[in-house]
Parts: C-alpha cells; sequence; structure tokens
C-alpha cells in the first residue's frame, strides 16, 4: 500500500523546480549575452571574467566560443603556473646552440595575437605572476629582454579567465579583473538547461562590420557614465567598456544607434559585478517603468523623459549586485559546511616544497637543485666566445641558475595571557573561552598553538607550539591564577617564541591579553615604576618579532596604558567587550590569519 504525498507539498515542490529552472535559465541567456558581446569586440572588452566551477555548463560556454570566433583566430590555452617565460617569451635553447647566437623564441600570450587566450585556474594565479598577462592587455605587446637582448612581439588578443574559486575572498588577482570588461557566474546554472546560442559565426562576422559605425547619443553616454558613479564603481575603464559592450550589443541587432535596451543590458553585463550590492531600504520607490518606444519610424532614436534612463540603469545594476552577492555568500557557506582547510600562513619562497617559482643565478654558497633550461639559456649566447671548437657545451660558474618554489608557511599563534589576580577576577575566563572557540579552527587549517602565561614573579610557557587539542584543553584547564604581573617577562618569553617559530619556518602571530599594567621587573623586583620601564623596553624589542601582533585590552575600561604598549609594539590594539568576548577574539584572529 502506498501513500501519496500531501497535494500542497507536491505542488510546492513544483514550484520551487520551476523556479529554480526559470533562475537557471535566465542566468544561462545572461552567459549567452555576455559571449555574443565578447566576441563582436573582443580586443576593446578586454576579456571576461569566467566565474564557476569546472564541468559541463562551462566546457558548453567555451565551445559555442570556439564554434562562433573567427576560422583565423586562435584559442591559445594558458595552464596556471606557466613560467613568465612560457608567457612572455625568450632565448630558444636548441636554436642558440644550434647558431651559437642568440635567437628569439615567442611566447604563448603572442600565439594569442588577433584571437583569444584561456586562462585556466584564475583564482591560484598571484598577482605577481598576472603582471605579464595584465601587461599584454593594456599596451597590445609583449615586450622580452633577456641576456642583453630585447624583443617586441604584437599581442592584441581577448582572455577569458576560468575563475573556480569559492566564496569573495577566494578569485583571480585585481591587476587582471580590472582589465576585463565583462563578467559571468556560471555557478547556479543546471546542466540540463544549457543549449547552443542563437547565433552563427556569420552573425558575429556581420556584427563586426557593423560595431564601427554604431552611434551614441550623448544622453545615453551621460547616463551610462552617472550610473557608474551612483552604483560607487571608481575604476575609470568600467565607463568605457559599458559604452563598447553597448555598441557591441547594437551591432549584434544590426543597428547604428545605441537604445534604452542596449544600455541597460550592457549595465548588467559590465557595472553587475562592480556595484555594491544595495542595502534593504522599504521607504525607497521603484523608479517608473521606462516607456515604451516608438517603433513608428526606423529614424528616431529613442525620446525619454529627463532622468528616466539614468534610474534605470542603476536599478537595473543594483539588482544584479545583489544577485551576485547572493551568489558568493551561497559559495561561502558551501565552503564552511565542506570545512575546507584554509591556506593560513605567509608566502615564502626557497626551499623543495610548494609551486614553482623564478629561478635565480647560484651565487655564493647557496644550494638547491639546478634549474637546466635557465642554465642553457644563460650559456647558449656565449658560446662562440668561448671557442666551441670540441663541439661541447661550455658553462661557466655565472650561468648556473638554481631552481625556487613558492609555498605559503604554516602559522603558528601564540597567545600571551595575564593570568595576575587582577586579571583572573576580571577577564581570565573569557579568555579561555577565546581560546576554545579558536581551537578547532586551528586544527582544521593546521596551526600550531602555544601558551604563554605570567603571573607570580615570572612568565612560563605552559604550552610549547603544538598540534594537539587535547594538550591545549589540558594546558587550559591547568591555567593557574592570581599574583602579581610580571608583564616585562610575559612579552620577553613571547618574543623569543616567535624567534623560534620563524627560524622554523613558521609565521607567527602574537595574541596578547593584558590590561598592560605590570608590577613586577625583570630581576624580580617589585614596584610599578621598575616594571613600567621593563615592560616599555621589552615592548620596543617586540616590534623585531616577524608577525603579527593583536593586543586585547582585558580592562573594564579601556585602559592608557594598555594603548600606549600596542602603540609600542605596533600592534593592533582593541579593548575586549563585555560580552561575548570569546566570539570578538576569535573573529579577530581568523581575519588576521585569512587576510595574509
Amino acid at each position: 500500500m502506498t501513500i501519496d504525498p500531501p497535494p500542497d507539498d507536491e505542488d510546492s515542490r513544483r514550484a520551487a523546480l520551476d523556479a529554480a529552472y526559470s533562475r537557471g535559465l535566465s542566468l544561462w541567456k545572461t552567459a549567452e549575452l555576455a559571449a555574443l558581446t565578447f566576441l563582436v569586440d573582443p580586443v576593446g572588452l578586454g576579456g571576461v571574467h569566467l566565474r564557476g566551477p569546472a564541468g559541463p555548463v562551462r566546457d558548453f560556454w567555451i565551445n559555442e566560443i570556439n564554434r562562433l570566433k573567427p576560422a583565423r583566430a586562435p584559442l591559445v590555452s594558458i595552464p596556471a603556473g606557466t613560467p613568465e617565460g612560457r608567457l612572455i617569451g625568450g632565448v630558444s635553447i636548441e636554436r642558440s646552440l644550434q647558431s651559437g647566437t642568440l635567437t628569439a623564441e615567442r611566447g604563448l600570450l603572442a600565439d594569442a595575437h588577433g584571437g583569444i587566450a584561456l586562462l585556466r585556474m584564475a583564482e591560484q594565479i598571484e598577482p605577481a605572476d598576472a603582471a605579464p598577462i595584465a601587461a599584454a592587455l593594456e599596451h597590445g605587446e609583449v615586450c622580452v629582454e633577456r641576456a642583453g637582448s630585447s624583443r617586441r612581439d604584437a599581442a592584441r588578443f581577448g582572455l577569458i579567465a576560468l575563475d573556480e574559486g569559492i566564496g569573495p575572498e577566494e578569485r583571480a588577482p585585481s591587476n587582471l579583473t580590472e582589465r576585463l570588461g565583462l563578467a559571468v557566474d556560471l555557478g547556479d546554472i543546471p546542466p540540463r538547461i544549457v543549449a547552443a546560442f542563437e547565433a552563427s559565426p556569420a552573425d558575429i562576422d556581420e556584427a563586426q562590420a557593423t560595431y564601427p559605425h554604431v552611434l551614441v547619443d550623448e544622453a545615453v553616454l551621460e547616463a551610462l557614465v552617472s550610473a557608474a558613479i551612483q552604483v560607487g564603481i571608481s575604476s575609470l575603464r568600467a565607463p568605457l567598456f559599458c559604452l563598447r559592450a553597448a555598441k557591441a550589443l547594437a551591432a549584434l541587432g544590426g543597428e547604428e544607434t545605441v537604445s534604452q535596451a542596449h544600455a541597460r543590458n550592457a549595465c548588467l553585463l559590465v557595472y553587475g559585478h562592480l556595484a555594491t550590492p544595495p542595502e534593504p531600504d522599504t521607504e525607497r520607490e521603484a523608479p517608473p517603468p521606462p516607456p515604451e518606444a516608438d517603433t513608428s519610424s526606423e529614424d528616431t532614436p529613442d525620446v525619454l523623459p529627463e532622468g528616466t534612463l539614468e534610474d534605470t540603469l542603476i536599478e537595473a545594476v543594483r539588482n544584479a549586485a545583489l544577485l551576485g552577492a547572493l551568489q558568493d555568500i551561497a559559495r561561502a557557506d558551501a565552503q564552511r559546511s565542506a570545512h575546507a582547510e584554509g591556506r593560513s600562513g605567509a608566502k615564502m619562497r626557497g626551499g623543495a616544497k610548494g609551486r614553482p617559482d623564478r629561478s635565480r643565478p647560484a651565487t655564493g654558497r647557496r644550494t638547491g637543485r639546478i634549474d637546466l633550461l635557465s642554465t642553457l639559456r644563460a650559456a647558449a649566447p656565449w658560446q662562440k666566445l668561448r671557442e666551441r671548437g670540441t663541439g661541447r657545451l661550455k658553462l661557466r660558474p655565472s650561468d648556473l641558475h638554481v631552481k625556487r618554489h613558492r609555498h605559503r608557511a604554516e602559522s603558528s599563534v601564540v597567545f600571551v595571557v595575564d593570568a595576575s589576580g587582577s586579571a583572573a577576577l576580571n577577564r581570565l575566563a573569557d579568555v579561555k573561552g577565546a581560546i576554545e572557540v579558536l581551537l578547532s579552527e586551528c586544527y582544521a587549517r593546521r596551526d600550531y598553538v602555544s601558551l604563554v602565561a605570567f603571573r607570580g614573579e615570572a612568565a612560563e610557557t605552559l604550552l610549547p607550539p603544538t598540534r594537539s587539542l587535547t594538550r591545549v584543553r589540558r594546558a587550559l584547564a591547568g591555567l593557574p591564577a592570581g599574583g602579581t604581573t610580571p608583564l616585562a617577562d610575559g612579552l620577553t618569553q613571547a618574543r623569543t617564541l616567535a624567534d623560534l617559530e620563524t627560524q622554523r619556518g613558521r609565521t607567527p602571530l602574537l595574541v596578547i591579553l593584558s590590561d598592560g599594567r605590570g608590577n613586577v621587573a625583570l630581576d624580580g623586583t617589585t614596584g610599578r615604576e621598575a616594571a613600567d620601564a621593563d615592560t616599555d623596553k621589552a615592548a620596543r624589542m617586540m616590534q623585531q618579532v616577524g608577525g603579527t601582533v593583536l593586543f586585547f585590552d582585558t580592562s573594564r575600561r579601556p585602559s592608557p596604558r594598555a594603548r600606549h604598549l600596542s602603540e609600542t609594539i605596533g600592534a593592533a590594539y582593541a579593548p575586549l567587550p563585555a560580552t561575548q568576548a570569546s566570539k570578538a577574539v576569535a573573529s579577530a584572529i581568523r581575519k588576521t590569519i585569512g587576510h595574509r
């Protein structure tokens, strides 16, 4: 016997599926519109920032781009981690060794001239590595200067940056995305609704022929610029990209004048991802609907009342920005629910682990693995001068290059806790709570945690750097409290511990929780004056710590002494809130680690 579900549940489920289908279809139409706009003027628009995971939807979108682009236009793929020499070109080792003279070769960016470059995993590229690509987009050429030679190659292309980042913090570098006029998000499009674009290569060719003749009315141009200002867009490139997108949309429609609909769609494609999402405002009235254009005369452009076009563009951009913000929030929630491991440490160069970085000359007594290609590239131009009579390759010590790698160092959070009598009476319970909140997060990131407490006559390292949750909780439970405040000794031991962590290749983060009032000097004598002098000296020495320092004032009211110490150390100062202090400390540490 089967029991049918209640009709209400079935109707609500069907309504939810219909809404998801309608929303996905609308997003796919937007993605199609962006692709066609880009194909009309790939160089002028810079490119497309394509967000979304790898999958059938993204592959189908790229295949449609490849189908519609001109047959003569190349489509060059640039993998993540491509070295600079392969991007912009350099010395051809094989030809240089054969001829004995310096022979240059073209790079991937020059190979993409007149076509499209496909940058994969753009979210993993560092700004320094993206700089050659950004320079090529800006100037339309690449300049190669290697081993005393100079070469310039034309590199006018459109770039598609494939961004698989999750959340607003994990995305392609800004020096690259700022030069891409269009942005598309494919993350919420189900594969079952994708369909071929309603255009053919002949349509793109006709639009490219019409594009130079498209005219823009002065009122439309002013509305585009004013809309960018009103929605908080500071980039000077954005209005120019929006103008080119509007002209491309008009050319796709076979028109030679930009209309209101073209301007609105251009704002959605160019401004939507740049604008600040609007805050809920129930009192704000919706703008009046735009009047329908009079199509009785083909030669008469749209005539709109004053202010109507600008208000329509602003409203459309704000709606698009709100949709983009919701998509980023959804990705961030998915990332947190998956408990992804964070990349917490600072960037480090050298060593034999991590991603490959630019090689360097092997100078001094530094050791490392020889980079054979870089060594041959440095030696090739000098073979004729070195009299290659035997036919063998002659190398000099100055030719040797060693490999470098780049990785993120492990983080080490050092808690410096005031466990004296005054702190025990006031905020020690909040301090323990804050450390407890952070334990699970530090464990997920594989961070090291250590604990320095000061009370009585001296400070004590209760817990050396460890990843063990059990040891940290045991040290917290047995944290003694009461007595005088040897703050100077606490800062000194914390600095020593941070220096040891730096020597081990870790990035230290010192979290000081104190009211800033010490009464025990370094020699063990009591007295406020001597204790303050030693504390100030220890604070000045902490300026040399190679990491970030957070100072939380545990006083009931903000203490001038604590603020003075934080300024001397160069630490970020914050009073410990009276309520929810544990969450406040945990949030500050989380943000500090996340922005390294």
